[in-house]
């Protein structure tokens, strides 16, 4: 399994409810041709993901930005989550375990917050269970109540199967954006968010 510290317990855990109709991303249907393992924040790589994955890498200087987007909210969240988890290990080498292995209710007071306990959910099941998801599907997102409940397949971490890329270490909200085309006419997609994360 990967080596990470043990992040702070979190609150407001429980599991999503079953039955409700997913919104999915999946990492596998945006193929990509370079070669996996490492990846890092290089305009060579932003550019050669960003056609073939719902997300990319920007650079950042101590850090990595991560960038994804989406045709609706959901899509967006789930995408940045996935290229949270493929700057950790390769998603191409995830296959699908016939149950969840991830499964995420969490709160905010703000879309912002909600974004960042999103993911940061994300990030302490994989560093205390090696939960690798290779799509994420949103069940519920209220956005006046700013709950989310998600489910993530894929498997667990592997160091014989699984390539070691960078750990990351913590979400953070800094310069973090959640942009909607409706009030920013220049984005190429719908949905577009950018996040920050610490490695």
């Amino acid at each position: 399994m990967m080596d990470s510290a043990p992040l702070p317990q979190r609150v407001r855990r429980s599991r999503a409810r079953q039955g409700s109709k997913p919104t999915a991303v999946d990492a596998q249907s945006h193929q990509r041709v370079n070669g996996g393992g490492n990846p890092q924040p290089t305009a060579e790589r932003s550019a050669a993901t960003a056609h073939e994955f719902p997300f990319e890498y920007l650079d950042h200087t101590a850090d990595v930005q991560l960038h994804a987007w989406g045709n609706s909210l959901e899509e967006a969240f789930a995408s940045v989550t996935l290229c949270m988890f493929n700057y950790m290990t390769d998603l191409r080498r995830v296959e699908m375990a016939p149950t969840p292995v991830a499964r995420v209710a969490v709160e905010g007071h703000d879309l912002l917050s909600l974004l960042y306990n999103f993911m940061d959910e994300f990030l302490f099941l994989f560093a205390t269970e090696g939960a690798v998801c290779r799509t994420i599907d949103c069940l519920v997102l209220d956005t006046e109540t700013f709950r989310i409940e998600a489910v993530g397949h894929g498997e667990t971490f592997d160091l014989t199967k699984h390539t070691r890329g960078t750990e990351v270490k913590a979400v953070t909200f800094s310069n973090m954006q959640i942009l909607h085309r409706k009030e920013h006419a220049r984005l190429e997609h719908e949905w577009e968010i950018f996040v920050i994360v610490d490695i």
